[in-house]
């Protein structure tokens, strides 16, 4: 350090675990009267030996040396970093209510949120860690309901059937003059028809989808029934994506005349169909 045979005392800052002040190493170094001696001065101590603390903000640190006829700086200044005076941190609020729906029918989103003002950081403070809006989602009744069934026996000259007799017609997509359900919506649908025919006879029928123009058709299903002994009936059923304005009937094959086909009030020659889910 520059002093030989002289007294010369160091001081640095150090930290002492579960005490609640820092602490300065004091080492005495007395060549002439044995080995080197360390020990902990508190922090009440050290304006004794004429260094300045600050807990906030940005100060300088002052160690000093002393001795006798030593070469060098007695003092040094090297500057500390502390938190800034009078910093808070920011805080969440409680969450506010879900707001309403995104939509009006079918599936959406809903909103709440939070602020960070429980309490508000200041200008150095942290703010808050995390998100300021929450989404769940809401379901409504859906956007279009449609649905419909309907019985009986009308084959018309295209050798579709219109079944006369409708029971529900939700949505009015389907047309009992025409026999055609006309899809009102982009979606997912679902169909079913029942046929029936006489003992000894028999007969085929099918489910088809229809352009818009009634250009171009597909079948969804080939049926068929034929009874020796009794009456007797027989199903199909078929899912089909439609966009709107396309069609659904039944087809029967050829012209199909009153001893082919059998219906009384216990058993229906029927059409039924609905959307099960809209795209």
């Amino acid at each position: 350090m520059g002093c030989q045979n002289n007294q010369l005392m160091e001081t640095a800052e150090t930290g002492e675990s579960g005490l609640h002040a820092p602490y300065r190493v004091v080492t005495e170094r007395k060549p002439a009267q044995g080995p080197v001696q360390t020990r902990l001065l508190p922090t009440m101590d050290l304006t004794a030996l004429g260094l300045m603390l600050i807990t906030c903000d940005v100060g300088l640190l002052k160690p000093d040396r002393t001795g006798n006829n030593c070469v060098g700086e007695s003092s040094e200044y090297t500057v500390c970093l502390n938190e800034p005076c009078g910093a808070r941190n920011g805080g969440w609020s409680s969450w506010g209510s879900w707001q309403s729906c995104s939509v009006t029918c079918g599936g959406g989103l809903k909103l709440r949120n939070r602020t960070c003002t429980n309490p508000t950081p200041t200008l150095y403070g942290k703010t808050c860690v995390g998100n300021s809006e929450a989404y769940a989602v809401c379901a409504k009744t859906a956007c279009h309901v449609v649905a419909f069934n309907a019985h009986g026996f009308h084959e018309l000259s295209n050798y579709t059937n219109a079944f006369p007799s409708v029971i529900f017609n939700e949505g009015n997509a389907y047309n009992p003059s025409t026999g055609h359900f006309t899809a009102p919506v982009d979606g997912i649908y679902y169909f079913t028809t029942q046929m029936c025919c006489q003992a000894n006879s028999g007969l085929n029928f099918y489910l088809e989808k229809v352009s818009e123009n009634i250009s171009a058709m597909t079948r969804l299903t080939a049926t068929g029934q034929t009874e020796n002994a009794y009456a007797a009936c027989t199903s199909a059923s078929s899912s089909v994506k439609l966009t709107r304005n396309e069609h659904v009937w039944v087809k029967m094959e050829g012209q199909i005349t009153t001893s082919q086909f059998y219906e009384d009030s216990t058993t229906w020659i029927c059409f039924t169909g609905m959307l099960t889910q809209e795209l």
